[in-house]
C-alpha cells in the first residue's frame, strides 16, 4: 500500500490515513488552493470592468503570473517544502480575493477562520501529547517524539560536542546535538536531485573526515517508484556504507546507526 502510494505521491511528508488526514490537511489546502487561487486572479484581471480604476489590474495579473511561473518551476519535482517556499504569492491573492467582498467570499473567509481556529487548537494538541519525550542535549532541554528521543540520548551518549557525523536522510540531530555535517549534501534523496557526482564527492569526504557515524535510513536502500530506477544513483554510497562501516543500533522507526570499522 505504501509503495503504491510513494507511485503517485505529491511530495507529502506522509502517507495519508484517517490518523495523519488532520495533519496532511493543511498541505493538501496548500496544493489545492495556489491553482485555483490563480485560476480565480487570472479570470478576474480578463474579465473585471476596466472602469474599476481603484483595483490596480496590472499589479494584481503580474503577481499571479509569477506565482503561477513559480508554481510550475517546482510541479516538474514537487514536495511540500518547494511548494510551501513558492507560496507566498498564491497566500497575497487569496487575501485580496477574499476581501472583495460578496456573498461567497464572506462564507468563505468564515470558514477560513474556524479551519485556522481548528489547526491551531489540534497543533496544539499533538504537540503536547506526541512530544511528551524530555530530552537533555548539548543545545539544552528539548521535548520531542519517543522515536527522536531513542536517537538523541543514543547519539548524545556516544558523540561529543563538535564531532564529525552525518545523518543521510534528513538534517534534523546536527544543530541539537552541535555535531558538523562534513558532507556537501545536506540529505540524501532518491530522486535525481541526488546526482553520482555528488554520491561520489560524499564518500570522499566521509572517508577524509574519518566520520565515525552514520544515520542511515533503510528507505535509501532501493529506488522511489516515484522517481525510478533511472534516478537512483545511492548505490556506491550504500556499497561504501556496507564495506567500512557496520550496524551498531537500530531504532523503533527503523533508522540505523552504522559506526566505521577501525
Amino acid at each position: 500500500m505504501v509503495a503504491g502510494w510513494k507511485a503517485v505521491n505529491l511530495g507529502l511528508p506522509d502517507v495519508p490515513t484517517w490518523k495523519t488526514l488532520p495533519a496532511l490537511s493543511q498541505y493538501v489546502f496548500v496544493y489545492v488552493m495556489l491553482p485555483v487561487v490563480y485560476a480565480v486572479s487570472l479570470w478576474n484581471c480578463i474579465k473585471a470592468p476596466r472602469e474599476r480604476s481603484f483595483v490596480n489590474w496590472e499589479a494584481i495579473a503580474l503577481l499571479t503570473l509569477c506565482g503561477l511561473a513559480l508554481l510550475l518551476e517546482v510541479a516538474q519535482s514537487i514536495n511540500w517544502l518547494r511548494v510551501y517556499c513558492v507560496a507566498i504569492p498564491g497566500v497575497i491573492l487569496l487575501i485580496w480575493n477574499l476581501s472583495q467582498g460578496g456573498k461567497f467570499q464572506h462564507y468563505a473567509t468564515r470558514f477560513l477562520r474556524a479551519g485556522v481556529v481548528c489547526l491551531a487548537l489540534l497543533q496544539t494538541w499533538s504537540r503536547h501529547h506526541q512530544q511528551s519525550w524530555k530530552v537533555v542535549l548539548p543545545a539544552g532541554m528539548a521535548a520531542t517524539t519517543s522515536a527522536s528521543a531513542e536517537k538523541l540520548n543514543w547519539l548524545r551518549d556516544h558523540t561529543k560536542p563538535g564531532d564529525f557525523f552525518f545523518q543521510a536522510g534528513w538534517p534534523g540531530l546536527y544543530l541539537p546535538l552541535d555535531l558538523h555535517n562534513p558532507v556537501y549534501l545536506d540529505a540524501l534523496e532518491l530522486g535525481d536531485q541526488t546526482r553520482p557526482e555528488y554520491v561520489e564527492l560524499s564518500i570522499r569526504q566521509l572517508s577524509g573526515s574519518r566520520v565515525q557515524y552514520v544515520l542511515w535510513s533503510p528507505r535509501l536502500n532501493s529506488p522511489d517508484p516515484y522517481y525510478g530506477a533511472e534516478q537512483y544513483h545511492l548505490a556506491p554510497f550504500r556499497d561504501y556504507l556496507n564495506n567500512h562501516y557496520h550496524l551498531a543500533s537500530s531504532f523503533s522507526d527503523q533508522d540505523e546507526i552504522w559506526e566505521r570499522n577501525q
